[in-house]
């Protein structure tokens, strides 16, 4: 919230492309990584945080994971309740369709820009989708569709990359890739994707041990 009133959050962007203008020099790539990109450290460092903390909780214990799941899915409805509030509130009070648009950004919980309210609401539903998913494969371990899933998981820093390089690199060959298209592409999209990423982990897992970047970085620690 502070770095808002320091820096302008929209340099370097040109958001009717979606592209970074001056994203190969230093300065640019500096503030993509650390201020006004898609994923930038502040504040995702907060995930990091979150994550660590979910970690060392003991989510086997049926009690605590289910306090948990709770606790995060009535954080979670009740920011986004809270979001659509405030922007209901304020926006009585504006005429103006640029300042709607900012309030919108402002109250909000989009990732760009990654508001506290954004934080709090993905970070407690992505908690909240983890409880769920120990839930339903303890209640279903010998599920085949579990074992696939863990296989996709093994991958995950594979398919990180890969989302970005193969499936969003794919889609912008394709022209597909703007602000232009229909909310149905992007859901077909990422529903291809996660259906192939699947596929391929099982597959993938079922010859070798490791993913791909996975391997890679490992042997890197290891030195």
């Amino acid at each position: 919230m502070l770095l808002l009133f320091i820096f302008d959050y929209e340099t370097g962007w040109d958001f009717s492309t979606l592209t970074y203008l001056d994203f190969w020099t230093f300065a640019g790539m500096f503030r993509h990584i650390f201020y006004n990109g898609f994923h930038p450290v502040i504040p995702w460092l907060a995930f990091i945080f979150v994550g660590i903390w979910l970690g060392r909780q003991d989510l086997s214990h049926l009690a605590l994971r289910r306090t948990i799941a709770l606790a995060s899915g009535s954080v979670w409805v009740l920011t986004e309740l809270a979001s659509k509030a405030s922007i209901i509130v304020v926006s009585q009070y504006l005429s103006h369709s640029d300042s709607y648009d900012d309030i919108i950004s402002l109250l909000g919980t989009s990732a760009m820009p990654p508001m506290p309210q954004y934080i709090i609401a993905a970070g407690s539903l992505a908690i909240l989708i983890i409880c769920l998913s120990i839930e339903v494969t303890e209640k279903y371990p010998t599920n085949r569709m579990n074992t696939w899933l863990a296989h996709t998981g093994q991958l995950s820093l594979t398919l990180y990359v890969a989302h970005v390089i193969l499936g969003m690199g794919l889609l912008e060959a394709l022209g597909l890739l703007n602000n232009k298209q229909p909310i149905e592409i992007a859901v077909i999209s990422a529903g291809l994707f996660c259906l192939v990423s699947i596929v391929f982990s099982h597959w993938w897992v079922n010859r070798y041990k490791e993913g791909p970047l996975e391997r890679l970085f490992k042997k890197i620690s290891e030195q």
